[in-house]
């Protein structure tokens, strides 16, 4: 079968594609900001701890550029995914050392099970995500 290509050379001046790379990071850097504000936003607030935890971060390495939204909480990614019979294994949780497990509710007191069902996903992340690639090329089509 025969194919047909179609090659077009662009010469650019230096500094015109220096002035697109520059435009192109800071419309990378303003997607992740509205990436991490959606993500904050859509996040679960019970205590905010993870809301709080959220960031994102551009790292460049030559001519790999990645972006990255994420949390630091310890927990968010399980927030993200669920728990228990709601997440990736679907078995309830139950104590691995102890015959039952306890924690302080949101009463104050103590309470005590042999096993809890967990907490479903919440698609915060998924959300964050498409925001940020909406963003990106929102961005990108008014910058470059």
């Amino acid at each position: 079968m025969a194919r047909a290509n179609v090659e077009v050379e662009i010469r650019m001046h230096p500094d015109a594609l220096d002035q697109i790379v520059r435009k192109t990071l800071v419309a990378i850097e303003r997607a992740g900001q509205e990436g991490m504000n959606v993500a904050k936003q859509e996040s679960p607030k019970r205590t905010g701890h993870n809301m709080r935890s959220i960031s994102y971060e551009v790292q460049v390495d030559g001519v790999d550029v990645r972006l990255i939204v994420s949390t630091a909480s310890g927990y968010g990614g399980w927030l993200a995914i669920g728990t228990g019979i709601y997440g990736p294994r679907g078995q309830p949780i139950r104590p691995k050392r102890a015959k039952v497990l306890a924690w302080k509710g949101e009463d104050g007191k103590v309470h005590f099970a042999k096993e809890v069902k967990g907490f479903p996903p919440d698609p915060y992340m998924n959300i964050a995500y498409e925001a940020t690639k909406k963003a990106l090329v929102r961005e990108l089509e008014g910058s470059v």
